[in-house]
C-alpha cells in the first residue's frame, strides 16, 4: 500500500504525448507499406480495405486511448487524495483532542471524547508507516510527538501532586492509571521503528515517558546512532536494547529501566541517571558530563574505556562494576557498593571515595590523586606507576584490552563482535563463530539501510538464543538470575 493515495505526477506531458502520436502515425505508415508491397498489383483491394484501415489506424487509436486512460487515472488518484486529505484533517482534529463538547464544565474529558481521540490515534498509525505517501507520513508524525508531550505532562501533574516519588513503579502506576496516556504509549510502543527510526525527521526532545522500547535495534539506516538529545525517557523500558552512538545529551532517564542495554561509545553528557535500573549494561567508550547516577542500579555495568568528568555516585549500586581503562575527573562516590568492581589502569583527578564498601574491588592503578575516605575494603588497592602498562602485562580480558587499545574501531556493535570473533578463533572453536557470524548481520544491513522491523525482531531472537556469545565476550561473572 505504498504510496497509496498519493499525489502523483502525470506519467506523460504534453510534449511526449506528441512524440508518441508521432511514433504510432510511423509504425502505421510502415504497416501500410507492408502491405503495400506484399499485395500483388493485380489484386482487389475492395473487399479489405476496412481491415486495411483497421491495420493502419490501430497503433494511433491504441495510443490516444491509453493517454485518455491515464488521465482518467490521474483524475481519480486527484479525487482519492482529496477525500484522503479531507479524512486527514478530521483525523488530526480529533487526534489532538479538539473535538466539539469533549469536556466538562471543569475542563475534564468526557468518556466519549477519550474513546474518539484514541480511536483517531490508531487510524492515523497507516498515515505515520508512509502508506498514504510522505506528506502525510510527516504530518501524522508531528501529531504523535505533540500528543506524546501533551499527554506525558500530565502524568508529571499527576505525580508532582500526589507526591509521589520519579521511580519505575510509581511512573507506570500512574500511566495505568490514565486510559488515555495508556493507549498512546502503547501505540508508541508498536509504531517505535516508524516513531523513531524509518524516516529522517528530528528526534530530539522526543518525550517517551514510560514507553516500552525494550528488545528494539535502535539504530538509523546509515549505521548512526539515534538521537535523543533533551528527550523525556523517565520510566521508559529500555532493557536489551541496542542504542550505540546515540546521543543522549541532557536526556532524562530518570526511573527508566535499562537492563543489559548495549550503549556503547555515546554522547551522554548531562543525561539524568537518577533512580534508573542500569544493570549490566554496556557504556564502553562512553562520554559522561555533570551526570547524577543517585540511586541508581549498576551491578554488572560496564564502563571500560569511559570518560567520566564531574559525575555524581551517591548511593549507587556498583556491585561488579567495570571501569578498566576509564578517565575520571573530580568524579565523586558517596555511600556506594563498590564491591567487586574493577579499577584497573584507570586514570584520575580528584576521584573520590566516601564512605563506601569497595570489598573485592581491584584498583591497579596510579592512586596518588584518589582519596579513600571512611571506607571499607579488604585492602586489594595496588597502586601502580604505570596502569596502561600493568593493563598490558595482566589484562587477559582481550576485548577489554582492545577498547584501551584502539577505541575508534572496536567501541560498536559490529566491532566488538569482529574483536570477540577473532577471540573464537584464536582459540579455535569453530562452532561459536558460526554463531557469531549470525550475529554480525544487524551491523552491516544497517548501515546499507537494507534492515526492516522484521528483519530486526529475528537478530533480537537470534541475540537472545545466543546470549551466551555475550557472556564469553564480556566475561561477566554476574547473571542475571542473581541480581
Amino acid at each position: 500500500m505504498q504510496e497509496k493515495y498519493s499525489t502523483r505526477s502525470v506519467k506523460y506531458d504534453s510534449k511526449i504525448r506528441i512524440r508518441w502520436i508521432v511514433v504510432s502515425g510511423f509504425i502505421a505508415f510502415i504497416v501500410l507499406l507492408i502491405i503495400w508491397l506484399l499485395v500483388p498489383n493485380d489484386f482487389d483491394d475492395r473487399a479489405f480495405s476496412p481491415v486495411i484501415a483497421l491495420l493502419v489506424g490501430a497503433p494511433v487509436g491504441l495510443v490516444i486511448w491509453y493517454f485518455r486512460d491515464q488521465n482518467k487515472l490521474s483524475e481519480l488518484e486527484r479525487h482519492h487524495h482529496d477525500v484522503t486529505l479531507k479524512e486527514f484533517q478530521k483525523l488530526q482534529k480529533w487526534a489532538t483532542g479538539n473535538i466539539e463538547s469533549g469536556f466538562d464544565s471543569n475542563g475534564k474529558q468526557l468518556k466519549h471524547a477519550e474513546t474518539l481521540q484514541v480511536s483517531a490515534l490508531h487510524s492515523l498509525r497507516p498515515y505515520l508507516r508512509g502508506e498514504f505517501g510522505e506528506n502525510f507520513k510527516r504530518s501524522a508524525y508531528e501529531i504523535f510527538i505533540s500528543v506524546l508531550k501533551t499527554e506525558h505532562r500530565k502524568i508529571f501533574e499527576k505525580l508532582e501532586l500526589e507526591r509521589r516519588p520519579l521511580i519505575y513503579e510509581n511512573i507506570q502506576s500512574a500511566i495505568n492509571e490514565v486510559s488515555l496516556v495508556k493507549q498512546v504509549n502503547q501505540i508508541a510502543s508498536e509504531e517505535w521503528f516508524s516513531l523513531l527510526i524509518n524516516h529522517d525527521y528530528s528526534t530530539k526532545g522526543i518525550s517517551l515517558v514510560g514507553v516500552d522500547l525494550s528488545q528494539k535495534y535502535l539504530i538509523k539506516f546509515s549505521g548512526e546512532g539515534i538521537d535523543l538529545s533533551a528527550s523525556k525517557l523517565q520510566g521508559a523500558n529500555l532493557s536489551y536494547s541496542f542504542i550505540q552512538k546515540a546521543n543522549l545529551w541532557d536526556a532524562n532517564l530518570q526511573g527508566a529501566k535499562l537492563r543489559k542495554t548495549r550503549m556503547q561509545q555515546s554522547d551522554l553528557r548531562l543525561t539524568n541517571f537518577i533512580s534508573t535500573d542500569l544493570t549490566l549494561t554496556y557504556f564502553q567508550g562512553s562520554r559522561f558530563y555533570r551526570n547524577d547516577f543517585t540511586g541508581a542500579n549498576l551491578v554488572g555495568a560496564n564502563f571500560t574505556a569511559c570518560y567520566l568528568y564531574s559525575v555524581d555516585f551517591l548511593g549507587a549500586h556498583l556491585v561488579g562494576a567495570k571501569f578498566i581503562g576509564a578517565a575520571f575527573m573530580n568524579c565523586d562516590f558517596i555511600g556506594c557498593n563498590l564491591s567487586g568492581s574493577d579499577f584497573s589502569g584507570v586514570g584520575s583527578f580528584q576521584l573520590k571515595f566516601s564512605g563506601c564498601c569497595l570489598g573485592g574491588s581491584k584498583f591497579f592503578c596510579d592512586v596518588s590523586d584518589i582519596s579513600f575516605n571512611g571506607v571499607n575494603s579488604d585492602n586489594n588497592i595496588m597502586p601502580c606507576d604505570n596502569p596502561v602498562q600493568y593493563l598490558k602485562s595482566n589484562v587477559n580480558t582481550k576485548s577489554d584490552l582492545s577498547f584501551l587499545t584502539n577505541i575508534s574501531d572496536n567501541l560498536n556493535y559490529e566491532g566488538a563482535i569482529n574483536d570477540f570473533n577473532k577471540y573464537v578463533i584464536d582459540k579455535d572453536n569453530a562452532g561459536d563463530v558460526r554463531l557469531l557470524n549470525v550475529l554480525k548481520k544487524p551491523a552491516g544491513e544497517a548501515k546499507s539501510g537494507e534492515y526492516t522491523e522484521a528483519k530486526m525482531l529475528k537478530w533480537i531472537e537470534h541475540i537472545k538464543k545466543y546470549e551466551y556469545v555475550y557472556n564469553y565476550f564480556e566475561e561477566f561473572t554476574i547473571q542475571d538470575d542473581h541480581l
